[in-house]
């Protein structure tokens, strides 16, 4: 039981940690274009 909720956990944390470094870098581009602008 316990095996299985980490299974299926751990794949989920490390989606949003990509999300997260994705939207991340997005963010800082979109920042330096304002600058330029």
């Amino acid at each position: 039981m316990y095996r299985k909720k980490w299974f299926i956990e751990v794949p989920i944390i490390t989606f949003l940690k990509k999300i997260d470094l994705i939207y991340f870098i997005f963010y800082q581009d979109a920042t330096k274009n304002d600058c330029v602008k």
